[in-house]
């Protein structure tokens, strides 16, 4: 993705916010590999969170329609109050919109990267990582994953209201997901695999085109705060996928506890602290202080 630097390089250097052409240019690496999950980009306005007004969502990825949403009017809105945010934190000049630059694609990668789970959760629950996505997306899996016709049954005869499955989806995915926010699985890696992506292109940058150490300092912090979501400061509390899953069990499906119980018969497979913390499972208190230095350095 060498093309992607120089284009923010060359978008940040004519103070030019990344655009729609920017935004084609990167799902031209994604389309062939995420197809069936990833089919179209949609340009149109998305419901913001009323009670956070702090809070802007200027992307989602649709698993229905299979689409990235973005809501251009609410980027446009939300602009000046980023780079506020960035001047506060002593950013200037090319620094400034080239980290600005550097946050729509991060978002745009964290929403392409919702589509990789989808796929992950569907096709390679032979793995931890997709048996945690099948997981959260079971009712999804289910229901939408299925052929074309089936799909539509489920529309248009309304089926989701009335069957064990349609009130799965809507206990899970509308209720205790939402609830749970940035502290659920799918959440917390596609924040943190979105980030390590963007370092990843960063260090290149740092190394060939222009030296930028702060705002790659800026994004290893971020990095470190996506990774602690969810995790108590104390550890008194059990680790963010420990509790989603014991979570699960008190919405009282058989199948989705099932599906929870073998995830979690799975824990032991990972043994190295940093995928531990990725997917937020218990790790002490020396392996998380030893963690967040590594992360930083």
């Amino acid at each position: 993705m060498y093309e992607i630097l120089e284009l923010l390089y060359d978008y940040s250097m004519r103070d030019k916010r990344l655009d729609r052409a920017f935004i084609d240019r990167v799902l031209e690496y994604y389309w062939n590999g995420l197809k069936g999950y990833l089919e179209s980009i949609k340009f149109e306005s998305i419901k913001q969170d009323v009670k956070d007004p702090n809070l802007y969502i200027p992307a989602a990825y649709a698993f229905l329609t299979k689409q990235i949403v973005i809501d251009e009017k609410v980027i446009e809105e939300a602009f000046p109050y980023r780079m506020l945010n960035l001047q506060m934190l002593h950013f200037e000049g090319f620094d400034r919109i080239f980290a600005y630059n550097v946050e729509l694609l991060r978002t745009l990668l964290h929403e392409i990267d919702h589509a990789v789970q989808f796929k992950k959760g569907s096709e390679n629950t032979e793995s931890f990582e997709g048996s945690l996505m099948n997981l959260c997306f079971y009712p999804e899996i289910e229901m939408f994953g299925r052929s074309e016709l089936r799909k539509y049954i489920y529309l248009f005869f309304d089926f989701m209201k009335y069957s064990n499955l349609g009130r799965m989806y809507k206990d899970l995915s509308e209720k205790y997901n939402h609830l749970f926010g940035r502290s659920s699985p799918f959440e917390r890696l596609a924040h943190i695999d979105s980030n390590k992506q963007v370092i990843g292109l960063l260090e290149m940058f740092n190394a060939d085109i222009k030296k930028i150490p702060k705002v790659l300092k800026y994004y290893k912090y971020e990095l470190l705060d996506f990774y602690m979501q969810g995790y108590d400061k104390t550890q008194e509390d059990q680790a963010p996928t420990v509790r989603y899953i014991h979570g699960i069990r008190d919405l009282g499906y058989r199948k989705l506890n099932k599906v929870a119980a073998s995830v979690e018969n799975r824990f032991d497979e990972i043994t190295i602290v940093d995928d531990k913390i990725k997917y937020g499972l218990d790790v002490t208190d020396k392996e998380m202080s030893e963690f967040k230095r590594r992360i930083l350095k």
